[in-house]
């Protein structure tokens, strides 16, 4: 693999990747084989012998960059698979038959390298971790191939020319834009980078090629908030139906911040204003579509009721934060019960004497709505806020909350042996259910001497305490 960095437009290492919309360094890279990892049944992958530590050197004596190059390739009801097994290269004839699945499972969606994002923003939150943490907590990604396939989160200021023709020629649709402010004067300040092309015209590009566009905005008080925000609303909306959404999330500090002299954290008061002022602006512009959204964490922090279920139009940046509140509140609310959505592990103890007590833990944030919704049906049960220490106070999310966080409250609390602890999902990793700082669920519930239940969702948290007879 060439892996080098490149100062001009011309290289001849390799495939240049990248940055012809910026003076930064262009990152180039050969392709390299695509990685199976699984091999699901039935499929013509497992039929044709395939299985995990395979290579896929390329499809018809062409390499594959990625997940959508391959995509293309095997779609085609005949084609020639270079395969690569230990030290032994093979050429394999594979005929699928009408329907019959692929069935790969690959160890990343990109076979070149992750494009990393070379942009220095000031509220950047992998800048913002302290050493130590897994791996993947440090990876910068700015790669418009897992924008498409993955909905991450994309400047647009390090694509190049072939680029740029790449989405327009395959429609690479949706793609999800960090816009931040249509005033390119505030975005290079909140980038660090002085990149070429006006966003706006990079967006104009894309919505005029056909392209959907979900956009956000990390709204950091003083900078691009008020009129910069106004205007990049009333910018983006000239988009027309190209743009899919836009999502107005407050900025994210940990205490490891060292933008802290620039940057202010979310207060009630400043939430409640940009609820206000939102509010306000769509009244003014009296749109026809009004594809945006501000994050919960306004909503939570300014005490204000959460827009309905309608006013989300289908939840297009729920991972963004965006109506994960109000998909609580119904799911609980419609008194469904669902315990699939539940991972238990149990802690060595001596029951002797247990109390058997029961808590829900939760961020600073969500305290509130959650106790509302169970003190009613479950009032035996105690639903208490953990402190986020590890990043500092001014990270009140559930998603953050760490094991040492969890440990230390325990100990505040004093829970007796014998406890339950309930979780909710966004708290660990889906693979090994570790929390951001490398404990396990099964560490914690040993080390606590309890139960650890790991609920996705209120389904399964109601569908745990009714087994319970938490009532």
């Amino acid at each position: 693999m060439v892996d080098h960095f490149c100062q001009s437009r011309t290289c001849t290492a390799g495939s240049c990747v990248g940055a012809g919309d910026s003076p930064l360094p262009v990152r180039c890279v050969t392709p390299m084989p695509a990685t199976i990892v699984k091999v699901e049944k039935p499929s013509w992958a497992d039929r044709c012998g395939l299985r995990a530590g395979d290579k896929i050197e390329a499809v018809d004596g062409r390499p594959v960059r990625d997940l959508i190059d391959f995509s293309l390739a095997v779609a085609e009801q005949q084609f020639v698979l270079t395969v690569v097994r230990g030290d032994k290269r093979r050429r394999l004839l594979i005929r699928r038959r009408p329907g019959e699945p692929t069935g790969i499972g690959f160890a990343s969606a990109v076979f070149d390298g992750i494009r990393r994002c070379a942009n220095k923003c000031l509220f950047c939150f992998v800048d913002q971790m302290p050493d130590g943490l897994r791996d993947s907590l440090y990876i910068k990604d700015d790669d418009y191939r897992l924008s498409f396939l993955q909905g991450s989160f994309i400047t647009l200021t390090n694509l190049g020319r072939e680029d740029w023709q790449r989405i327009e020629r395959l429609r690479l649709s949706p793609l999800y834009v960090s816009v931040h402010a249509s005033d390119d004067t505030v975005r290079r300040q909140l980038l660090g980078v002085n990149y070429r092309t006006p966003v706006l015209a990079g967006l104009r590009r894309l919505a005029g090629a056909g392209i959907g566009l979900h956009c956000q905005v990390v709204l950091c008080p003083g900078l691009n908030d008020r009129q910069c925000l106004s205007r990049t609303i009333t910018d983006l909306l000239t988009l027309g139906d190209k743009l899919l959404s836009l999502a107005v999330v407050p900025v994210g500090l940990t205490r490891y911040s060292r933008s802290l002299d620039q940057l202010v954290p979310l207060t009630r008061e400043y939430a409640a204003g940009i609820i206000a002022h939102c509010r306000q602006l769509r009244e003014q512009l009296n749109p026809k579509r009004w594809p945006v959204y501000l994050a919960d964490e306004f909503y939570l922090k300014a005490a204000v009721n959460l827009p309905d279920s309608s006013s989300y139009d289908g939840f297009p940046q729920w991972e963004n934060g965006v109506g994960i509140a109000r998909t609580f509140v119904e799911e609980w609310r419609s008194g469904r019960t669902d315990e699939q959505g539940l991972m238990v592990a149990h802690g060595r103890c001596d029951l002797t004497g247990s109390t058997g007590e029961c808590y829900v833990l939760c961020g600073e944030l969500a305290h509130d709505l959650v106790k509302c919704m169970l003190s009613g049906e479950f009032p035996r049960v105690r639903v208490r806020p953990v402190t986020n220490r590890f990043f500092g106070s001014t990270v009140n999310v559930s998603g953050l909350l760490t094991g040492a966080d969890i440990l230390q409250w325990a100990a505040e609390e004093n829970i007796p042996d014998g406890s339950t602890l309930i979780l909710p999902a966004v708290a660990v990793s889906r693979d090994n259910h570790g929390f951001v700082d490398g404990m396990d669920v099964t560490g914690l519930a040993e080390r606590l001497k309890t139960t650890v239940v790991i609920a996705d969702g209120a389904a399964a948290l109601r569908g745990y305490l009714a087994g319970r007879d938490c009532n």
